[in-house]
C-alpha cells in the first residue's frame, strides 16, 4: 500500500490547461462506498449497506430508493457523452467509475433485496449504451482496450445481471464496431419491464423477526407485515395500471426480508 502511495502521489493527470496532481489517501471501504454510491440513504458498514438506527419510515425509503438513482446514471452517462467536459481529466475517468459501481454492487445474500428488477433492467442499460460510446469513441480515448477489458471482467463477476443479460453485454462488449451516432437510452431510467415474473416470495425466519423486533422494539407481527410490505413497494408500479407486480427476473432463489449488516 505504502509503494501504491509512493508511487501515485502528485502523479499529472489530464493535459494543458486541464492537468492537475493527483493526491491519493488511503479511504475506508465505508467511505468508498458511499463515493460510488452517493443516493444511498442508509449507511454502510465495510461493503455491506446497513440500516441500522433508522426508523421505519427511514428504512422503508433507503429500501424503495435503493442504492442507484436515476440521476446517478445519467449523470455519468453525460460525462461519457462529452469526454472534453470540465469535469473530465481523462476520458476513461468515467468508464471507470462504472466499473467501480459494477464490481462493488454489494452481492452477499442480505443485499439481494436491493436487486429489484428495475435496478437490473436500468443497470443493464447502463452499461449497454456505456459500450456502444466507447465503441464509437475508441479511436479518441487513450488506452480504451484496457477500459474495454476491466468493462468485460466487472460485467463477468457482477450477481445483479441475470445470465442472459450478462451473455448479452459480452457480446456487445466484444464487437468491434466501427465509429457511429450513438442512439439515446432506449428506457426510462428505473423504469422496468412490464414482463410476466416469477412472484416474490417473503419468508422471514424467526430469527430475523426476532431480531429486528428486539433492535426496533416493535411487535414481531408488526415486523413480518413490514417485509411483506417493503418488497411490495420496491417494485409498486412496475405492473401497467398499477397492479402488484409479479417479482424479480427469473433468479432461482427467494429473496427474504433482510436486516442487510445490522449488528447485534
Amino acid at each position: 500500500m505504502k509503494t501504491i502511495l509512493r508511487a501515485r502521489q502528485n502523479t499529472i493527470l489530464g493535459s494543458g490547461k486541464r492537468a492537475r496532481a493527483v493526491t491519493v489517501t488511503v479511504s475506508t471501504q465505508d467511505a468508498l462506498m458511499r463515493e460510488i454510491f452517493p443516493s444511498w440513504k442508509g449507511h454502510f458498514l465495510g461493503i455491506k449497506p446497513s440500516v441500522a438506527g433508522m426508523d421505519n419510515l427511514q428504512i422503508s425509503t433507503a429500501l424503495r430508493d435503493g442504492l442507484l438513482s436515476p440521476k446517478d446514471i445519467e449523470d455519468v452517462l453525460a460525462l461519457l457523452r462529452k469526454p472534453d467536459s470540465h469535469f473530465v481529466k481523462v476520458p476513461t475517468l468515467p468508464y471507470y467509475h462504472l466499473v467501480s459501481i459494477l464490481r462493488k454492487f454489494p452481492a452477499d445474500k442480505d443485499s439481494k433485496v436491493l436487486h429489484t428488477p428495475s435496478v437490473r433492467n436500468a443497470l443493464y442499460e447502463f452499461v449497454h449504451v456505456a459500450a456502444k460510446e466507447l465503441h464509437h469513441r475508441r479511436g479518441a480515448i487513450p488506452n480504451s482496450t484496457s477500459v474495454l477489458e476491466a468493462l468485460k471482467v466487472a460485467v463477468s463477476d457482477c450477481q445483479v445481471f441475470t445470465q442472459q443479460q450478462r451473455s448479452s453485454l459480452l457480446n456487445v462488449l466484444n464487437q468491434d464496431e466501427e465509429p457511429n451516432v450513438i442512439a439515446p437510452m432506449r428506457y426510462a431510467p428505473l423504469t422496468p419491464k412490464s414482463e410476466t415474473k416469477p412472484a416474490y416470495k417473503v419468508t422471514p425466519t424467526a430469527d430475523l423477526v426476532d431480531l429486528l423486533a428486539t433492535t426496533h422494539n416493535i411487535p414481531a407481527q408488526t415486523v413480518q407485515a413490514l417485509a411483506q410490505d417493503l418488497l411490495k413497494r420496491l417494485v409498486a408500479g412496475n405492473e401497467p395500471n398499477g397492479q402488484n407486480p409479479q417479482g424479480a427476473e427469473a433468479s432461482g432463489m427467494d429473496l427474504p426480508f433482510a436486516p442487510f449488516a445490522m449488528p447485534l
